[in-house]
């Protein structure tokens, strides 16, 4: 997710076997546009510990560890390191959460702008870094250190460059930006403190998603809502006009549940989502104009199409970045396509659009991955 005018991606994803480097250290795999630089082929960063989840945000990365810690890299000018500085950093630094915190995930899909979200093992949530209008709840202010977001009891959480999402306690909220509606609560007033996502009472909601001004929540039906801008058809759900304050039911020509999702957009007129369903077909839909779909071409699709794999390729994770999209197969090599203008693809070379899918991670039994834009970094 980015804020307007960015256009560079970042990606995240652990490795199960990592390489010798990682092995010594719980390294994770990167690559993207980092300090100013685009690194257009997978790198390592050495991690200390253990890891065991990733995220990105638009300018900072980080990961968890095994023992509750969170250890962060990248720029850290308002904030988003969460060490108590605002000193850049290219290796990883220790987030200072207090005495006692421990961290036990990370919103994957995705961090705010600029700034960083985690939920603790007593399901608190903890920010720092820049509250770009308000996404953490506490109006716009910026900490350069954790504290603590006024909810409890929360389950899951997503954010984008100017909004973010929390379930807690049963409930659906949100906070920050709303001009487009993205916030989902019939309105288009913004919030800096939380406000109920109207429509989906008696839905137990199981999965958030955000891209730059769109909000995504997927029900343990398999039922999958969407709303926000609609600018490039992201709602999917037929109407190439009509933004939503309010969750919309993406429709799907297979009745299989759906069991992920992966949205993508960094700005409100490059919107689009990668589904997966629970018989293995994957579905896209929303802005194609770099390729992000999958499908070979780069037609806007206004509601869910097929996309296949290449041959013989089985999809287990997928991952949506500005307008690249990525994907994990079986075998936990990573799969890359669509906008490359920084490297976010990842195959050492810079190319306006990739429109079917590269292999550009061997291997590394990747399990997991997180991909966000601007400041353009990967990791796998």
């Amino acid at each position: 997710m980015l804020r307007a005018g960015a256009t560079a991606a970042v990606v995240l994803a652990i490795t199960a076997t990592a390489s010798p480097v990682a092995a010594a250290t719980g390294g994770v795999n990167y690559w993207g546009y980092l300090f100013g630089r685009a690194h257009l082929s997978p790198s390592v960063m050495p991690i200390p510990g253990t890891v065991v989840q990733v995220a990105s945000s638009n300018t900072t990365l980080y990961a968890l560890t095994a023992t509750g810690q969170v250890y962060a890299w990248g720029t850290g000018t308002l904030g988003q390191l969460g060490d108590g500085g605002t000193t850049n950093s290219s290796t990883p630094v220790l987030v200072d959460f207090p005495a006692g915190v421990s961290i036990a995930n990370l919103p994957t899909d995705v961090m705010p702008n600029a700034g960083a979200l985690a939920v603790d093992t007593d399901g608190n949530v903890w920010a720092w870094g820049d509250d770009v209008h308000g996404v953490d709840c506490m109006g716009d202010t910026q900490f350069l250190s954790p504290v603590e977001v006024p909810l409890s009891h929360v389950t899951l959480i997503s954010s984008a460059s100017g909004h973010a999402l929390y379930e807690a306690g049963g409930t659906l909220f949100a906070c920050g930006g709303n001009s487009l509606g993205e916030l989902g609560d019939g309105k288009t007033a913004a919030h800096t403190g939380p406000v109920a996502v109207t429509g989906l009472a008696g839905q137990t909601v199981v999965g958030l998603y955000s891209s730059s001004q769109d909000a995504y929540a997927l029900t343990a039906s398999g039922a999958l809502y969407a709303w926000g801008g609609n600018a490039e058809d992201e709602l999917c759900n037929g109407s190439s006009v009509s933004d939503s304050d309010v969750p919309v039911q993406v429709p799907f020509t297979d009745s299989a549940p759906v069991t992920q999702v992966a949205a993508g957009g960094s700005l409100a007129t490059n919107g689009s989502l990668l589904v997966g369903l629970a018989d293995g077909t994957f579905w896209a839909c929303g802005s194609d104009t770099f390729g992000q779909l999958g499908d070979g071409g780069s037609t806007n699709r206004a509601l869910p199409i097929e996309v296949h794999p290449p041959a013989g390729v089985i999809y287990k994770v997928i991952a949506m970045s500005g307008a690249t999209a990525y994907a994990v197969d079986s075998n936990g090599n990573v799969w890359a396509w669509g906008w490359d203008v920084e490297g976010q693809v990842g195959n050492g070379v810079k190319q306006t659009a990739v429109l079917t899918p590269l292999e550009v991670l061997s291997g590394q039994g990747v399990t997991q991955m997180s991909a966000t834009a601007q400041d353009v970094v990967a990791f796998s």
